[in-house]
């Protein structure tokens, strides 16, 4: 039988799951398996890993389906559940994070200069490009230069396009400290690309 996601809800998947059906985990993972890894993934910034910790989210969050209650969303419970698996990763590795696997060029609150529409008939594509790779260097190195807790609220909201509501409820932090935080980012990555940060593109 193929199961249709589309015609069921998550909380129906949740208790076939707790049944041990296997449509139910089966459908649960086809959901939210990009989503997790796509959160791991930037958290740990190597996608092997990314791979390991995605499965290990979800067998953990297969024996804790008794705990879900369902008075929240099933995705802000499996990614708080991603992030702690990811952090007691990173904690135990003591890894210093690289630079981003995602391109940052969707980033939202400023535009990043030259990282608009170019002008094809004054632009060499050449010279463009190369001076795009520069500046994806430097928005890249700035990001990185930020305090962890800084940078997960960061990268989430500017980046993931979370709400700080959701972003909360995935790192069991205050709305006001998920805004704060992200807010201080934000302003210590413009401090640091100076005029490379392009107010006109603000969101």
């Amino acid at each position: 039988m193929t199961l249709d996601l589309s015609t069921v809800s998550d909380e129906q998947l949740v208790a076939w799951a707790r049944k041990g059906n296997e449509d139910g985990f089966r459908g649960l993972v086809l959901r939210y398996r990009s989503m997790v890894f796509d959160f791991t993934n930037r958290l740990v910034r190597d996608s092997e890993v990314a791979e390991d910790l995605t499965q290990e989210t979800f067998l953990k969050a297969v024996d804790r389906l008794h705990s879900y209650r369902g008075d929240g969303a099933f995705s802000s419970w499996i990614i708080a559940i991603a992030n702690s698996i990811g952090v007691s990763y990173l904690r135990s590795v003591r890894v210093e994070h690289t630079a981003l696997e995602r391109s940052p060029s969707a980033l939202t609150p400023g535009r990043v200069v030259g990282m608009g529409r170019p002008d094809t008939a004054r632009s060499d594509s050449t010279t463009a490009a190369a001076q795009l790779q520069e500046v994806r260097a430097a928005l890249q190195q700035a990001i990185d230069r930020l305090p962890h807790k800084e940078r997960r609220c960061f990268e989430l909201h500017y980046l993931d396009q979370r709400s700080y509501d959701d972003i909360a409820e995935f790192l069991n932090l205050p709305v006001a400290t998920v805004k704060t935080r992200a807010l201080r980012a934000r302003n210590h990555v413009k401090d640091t690309l100076g005029p490379l940060w392009d107010e006109r593109g603000h969101a």
